[in-house]
């Protein structure tokens, strides 16, 4: 890789970080001493990078890869609230462990995943009564 991709490549990152800490067009161009051309070109290149790695990946399972991140975390607060002598640690644990869950329900919720999951049950449960 040549020096000039190189140095893209690098600003294309800083722009990234840029976007989530809020910045606008005009002020990443300023930070990064570039147009604000540039940034437009950098910001459609990154934009075309995660359209490809959607669909090479459909977004419904990247969505559930990035939720069970969710599941370790959930485990590493209940070992925390587990291990815990302090109360406040323990609430603050219990009070994280609830908003993740939240979170990951939500999105899961969104995908159709839970309610698939809710009719494969319900069927389950309507087959073994009929056996009975």
């Amino acid at each position: 890789m040549g020096k000039d991709k190189i140095k893209t490549a690098a600003r294309r990152e800083q722009v990234k970080q840029l976007i989530a800490r809020g910045l606008s067009i005009s002020e990443m161009a300023k930070v990064l001493n570039v147009s604000t051309h540039t940034i437009y070109a950098d910001i459609r290149t990154l934009k075309n990078q995660i359209k490809k790695i959607l669909t090479k990946k459909p977004i419904e399972k990247f969505l559930l890869e990035f939720t069970a991140s969710y599941d370790t975390i959930g485990r590493e607060l209940w070992k925390l609230h587990r291990n815990s002598q302090n109360e406040k640690i323990k609430a603050k644990a219990l009070d994280s462990l609830i908003s993740i869950m939240e979170k990951k329900s939500k999105i899961l919720t969104e995908l159709g995943v839970l309610d698939k999951a809710a009719e494969k049950i319900d069927s389950e449960i309507i087959v073994k009564w009929k056996e009975k």
